[in-house]
Parts: C-alpha cells; structure tokens; sequence
C-alpha cells in the first residue's frame, strides 16, 4: 500500500479516481443538507448576495473608514468587523429584536442600513479615541510605483466600452 497522498503530483490513477470519489460524496452530502434551506428563497442570487454581505460589508466598511480618516483606532476596525458579522437578520431575530419590524426592510435596503451604521460607528470611536499619531502609508519599495503609460487610454476604452454595453441592453 502506498504512503502517498492523493493530492500529490505523481499519484497514480487509482489514487485519483479513489479521491475523487470521496470527494464527490463529500459534495453530495453537503448539496443535500444545503437544498432545503434554499427551497425558502427568492432566488439563488439573492441568497448569495445575502451570504456575501456578512463578510464584505464589514470588510468595506472598515476599507471607506480607512480611506476617509487617518485617526480611526484599530479597535474601531476589529469592532466594526465582529458587529457586521453578527448584525445580520437571523442574528437579530434570534438576538431578540421584532419581527415584524426586520421583516419591514428588504433584505438589501437592510445591507446598506447596516454598512453605514458600521461607518458611523467607526467614525464615532475615532472622534472619542482617536489615535495618537495619524496612520501613514509608508512605501517600503517592495514593487514597482511607476504609473503605466497606457493608463489613460485603457481608462477611455473602458468607458466607451460599458456605455456601448449599456446601451445595447438598456433597449
């Protein structure tokens, strides 16, 4: 018997199909347990936007505060990302908060609510504990910063390019 894994790069053809098995009854299980619960959905896209916006409006929250302000403490940050993962619609209804009124906001109208709560909150604990010293992006020359000479040509093309598209399918 082989000491080998199956991910290794000269495993042989038994090793692959064997892994591949239990993968695909791995995926079968989980596709199983996970189709009931989207039977109650809208649409597949509107769960997955739902499922998304746990993660990256937090994470874009923290990004506009740190575009916008130099003197928002790291707690800020780390706060906003705990809270806008844990602020969501289920968390709420189990948390304790009415039904009736969650159920009142659509679900991304109730996304935005939640990302500029986040921006606020950040924005706030700034002004009550701003940093010390204001944070500064220090360029260490790791790459290359030399602006691309094409840049505002493909920005053009780019441009042109949606606005055609748009048009196309706007009818």
């Amino acid at each position: 018997m082989s000491t080998r894994h199956a991910s290794s790069r000269d495993a042989s053809d038994e090793e692959v199909v064997k892994a591949s098995k239990w993968a695909g009854w791995i995926m079968a299980a989980a596709a199983m347990t996970i189709a009931p619960l989207l039977a109650t959905q809208e649409s597949l896209f509107v769960y997955i936007q739902k499922v998304n916006s746990i993660y990256y409006i937090p994470l874009l929250a923290v990004i506009v505060v740190g575009l916008l302000s130099r003197r928002v403490p790291a707690i800020a940050a780390n706060l906003a990302l705990v809270l806008g993962c844990s602020g969501h619609r289920p968390v709420l209804l189990r948390a304790g908060a009415s039904p009736s009124v969650v159920d009142k906001v659509h679900n991304f109208h109730f996304i935005a609510i939640v990302l500029v709560l986040l921006i606020a909150l950040m924005l706030v604990i700034g002004k009550l504990a701003p940093r010390a010293e204001p944070w500064i992006q220090q360029d260490v020359g790791a790459i290359d910063m030399t602006p691309w000479a094409g840049t505002r040509i493909a920005s053009i093309i780019l441009l042109i390019l949606v606005m055609i598209i748009y048009l196309a399918f706007a009818g």
